[in-house]
């Protein structure tokens, strides 16, 4: 299941409401590739990562087995909301789109795709999103290529992407290309898998292979411990005791979810 949890840092145990937009069936085949109608007709196959644009209505969904990235108009809308394709395999060269990852939009809809590809080819791609309901998908060069066993990657309001990489590596790409290595995480067993910017510019990175979370500096490329660090467990509370159990994949990427329905979390 892929949900948007719209849920602010003071409210994260709040009783929620989880409404489903589309993509599900009650019965197999449960994945698939199908446009039309969110709720009715749109089918999907590993979803990934998503982002809203700027209005909050459309959201864009990397459709990982698919090797798609789908559009979802007018969310939340049962009977109005269309899931069409916005650029797929079928790309030109390298703005293909090959198994990706997670999703950035920026204020002027930017959109921005993380390809995982074959494990060794992965590349942050950039389009234009304003006219995305034209039909006409407008293509920008490619910002990092190469790139080995990507996982997961975050905006932040510059336009900055940062991208865990193979290494336990965080690199960050600007808006023309440059591509940066800020930091490593060496503690034994590690495996970045998730990332998220921070109000106060650090980054927080999931650790797959030792249940934590770890703090980067991006400035710095220092890296602590945050919370987390205590066995594979399911325990809330401060982080000297707070653990959590995020399960390694075997084979796919842990930042991709593999059920199929879409839904809408709010509270």
């Amino acid at each position: 299941m892929l949900a948007a949890a719209l849920l602010t840092r003071g409210s994260l145990q709040a009783q929620v409401k989880v409404t489903t937009l589309g993509g599900g069936s009650v019965k197999s085949p449960y994945a698939g590739y199908l446009d039309g109608n969110t709720l009715t007709t749109a089918r999907f196959s590993g979803p990934a990562g998503l982002a809203l644009d700027p209005s909050g209505s459309a959201l864009f969904i990397a459709d990982y087995t698919n090797n798609a990235i789908r559009l979802v108009s007018q969310v939340g809308s049962a009977s109005n909301s269309i899931t069409s394709t916005f650029a797929s395999a079928t790309n030109s060269g390298a703005t293909a789109i090959n198994h990706p990852l997670a999703m950035a939009v920026d204020g002027a809809t930017n959109v921005y795709v993380l390809n995982h590809g074959s494990g060794n080819n992965g590349a942050v791609l950039h389009f234009g999103g304003v006219a995305m309901n034209s039909g006409t998908l407008v293509v920008y060069p490619v910002l990092a290529s190469g790139l080995v066993n990507a996982t997961a990657m975050t905006m932040d309001g510059f336009g900055n992407l940062y991208v865990t990489v193979n290494g336990n590596q965080v690199i960050r790409v600007t808006t023309n290309g440059v591509v940066t290595t800020l930091g490593t995480i060496s503690q034994s067993g590690t495996a970045l898998q998730g990332i998220a910017l921070l109000d106060n510019g650090q980054l927080a990175v999931t650790d797959a292979g030792n249940n934590g979370i770890w703090l980067l500096n991006p400035v710095t490329g220092a890296a602590a411990k945050f919370t987390g660090f205590h066995g594979a467990a399911d325990v809330l509370g401060a982080s000297s005791v707070a653990a959590f159990n995020l399960r390694q994949p075997s084979r796919r990427p842990a930042a991709a979810c593999w059920s199929w329905p879409i839904t809408l979390t709010t509270r």
